[in-house]
């Protein structure tokens, strides 16, 4: 079957489920305004998209009126009769839905199996117990009442009920003469290709951007508002004395800080808001294109908020200008804002729910700024914060950034008549005396090793969502 083909099979099951359901008039409305009965048939009928061999449904006829209720139990019905498994679970179900069912099991308030099989032997069950349904009565209805416990002697009336149907109407198997090994269902082949599969998690990533263009807007509307109200409260700032170092130092480490921190929390919460939809929909792709999917619609976000962001800050600090500097410190950006989405895509998988992210979250942050390198000289410190700083794209991306612009201003004299302020006569000084390295292929080794370090940072996410799945397996 061809592309083409395939697409056009699967919208005509869509729009069959749409029409099938009464909600195909509903196709362009956003879930948020569906009432919760419209919600109600979409959930079924999405989970009938998967094509499960068996199908639990829990109370789908709640919130529907008469005619649509009867409609999704119709549905329902065709489904079984195509050779799948439905168990229903409904609460006084009307006379009319009642005949659509099979087999049914009547439970009593207190949990025990009062009789289980067909409508037909139901009654005669009933009957058998002197209890008889009137005519233009409910059968459902009937039998649920007189089941209900009420009181210490309903318990003991329910319980002979249900010994009488363990002996003489439960039926019996002998599964050892059959040699009986279980239920066996038909594997079917869902396996797709990792392009296929990619391509249509991607696509439906894009939809929910689309849809959700406004809020994406409004992300990016305050990222650059960020960067103006940082830009503007170091725009005094210039070269021309000494004590002006540590305030360059400061903004830079913070266009570092912002975009890495503006990646993570993208994404950090959305695994755990997912991983009930990654587990429904575990038959349909394997986790390898879903968590590609992720990566691969990140990326244009860091490169469309690493340039506003750099923008604005070239609108309004004098010490930076030039179109060389721009291109390599949007090219390391770019990198950052890359690196903390692979953090945050990694904690989003490894942690089970949002506040045990937010636990770790705050102490994580603490290290990674007072490892950054502006602060204190990471080489002075002890072997074991040396390995450390490595782990966190914060120290590669802001080392690289202050050798991109300082490494260039090696006529300018950064002294000062004060006193406790350090003189610098290039910039070369300037990165030794913060203990980073004056040389270009330093940036080039640490944007190689930015690289390495986001695909450590994906594998580690990925195993992370492979876990997900497999306890949820269990």
């Amino acid at each position: 079957m061809s592309l083409n083909q395939a697409h056009s099979a699967r919208v005509l099951v869509v729009h069959k489920l749409l029409k099938d359901f009464n909600i195909e008039n509903l196709m362009y409305t956003k879930i948020q305004y569906l009432s919760s009965g419209e919600k109600r048939k979409l959930s079924l009928a999405s989970n009938l998209l998967s094509d499960p061999c068996i199908l639990f449904c829990d109370e789908p006829t709640t919130g529907l009126d008469s005619f649509s209720a009867i409609s999704v139990v119709r549905i329902l019905e065709t489904v079984a009769v195509s050779g799948k498994i439905v168990f229903l679970t409904v609460h006084q179900p009307s006379s009319q839905l009642f005949e659509s069912f099979d087999n049914i099991i009547l439970l009593s308030t207190n949990g025990k199996v009062v009789f289980q099989g067909s409508p037909e032997n139901a009654r005669a069950f009933f009957e058998n117990q002197f209890l008889y349904c009137p005519t233009a009565y409910n059968p459902a209805e009937f039998y649920i009442k007189n089941i209900a416990v009420k009181s210490s002697s309903d318990e003991g009336r329910i319980d002979h009920m249900v010994e009488v149907f363990k002996e003489e109407y439960a039926v019996k198997f002998n599964f050892s003469d059959i040699e009986y090994d279980g239920l066996l269902l038909k594997q079917r082949d869902t396996e797709k290709s990792f392009v296929f599969a990619l391509g249509w998690l991607t696509w439906r990533i894009l939809i929910d951007m689309k849809r959700n263009f406004k809020q994406y807007s409004v992300t990016f509307l305050l990222i650059i508002i960020t960067a103006f109200i940082i830009g503007l409260t170091y725009s005094s700032i210039s070269l021309n004395e000494g004590s002006s170092v540590q305030s360059i130092q400061g903004a830079l480490l913070l266009i570092v800080s912002e975009l890495i921190f503006n990646g993570m929390y993208q994404v950090i919460f959305m695994f755990p808001s997912e991983v009930e939809l990654f587990i429904q929909e575990k038959n349909m792709y394997s986790a390898l294109p879903y968590f590609v999917s992720k990566i691969v619609s990140l990326i244009p976000f860091a490169f469309v908020h690493s340039l506003g962001f750099l923008a604005a800050y070239f609108i309004c600090l004098h010490f930076l200008a030039g179109v060389h500097l721009f291109t390599y410190m949007y090219l390391i950006l770019v990198g950052a804002s890359l690196g903390g989405s692979a953090l945050g895509l990694c904690l989003s998988a490894l942690f089970p729910s949002i506040e045990a992210v937010h636990l770790f979250i705050v102490p994580l942050e603490l290290l990674c700024l007072l490892l950054s390198g502006l602060w204190i000289k990471v080489n002075s410190l002890s072997k074991f914060f040396s390995v450390v700083k490595y782990l966190s794209p914060f120290y590669i991306s802001y080392e690289s950034i202050c050798i991109i612009y300082w490494i260039k201003l090696d006529g300018v004299d950064l002294c000062t008549n004060v006193r406790d302020i350090a003189c610098f006569h290039n910039g070369t000084e300037v990165l030794r005396n913060y203990g980073f390295t004056p040389s270009y292929d330093k940036v080039y080794s640490n944007l190689i090793y930015l690289m390495i370090l986001i695909c450590v940072y994906c594998y580690i996410g990925y195993i992370g969502i492979l876990r997900k799945r497999a306890l949820y397996h269990v």
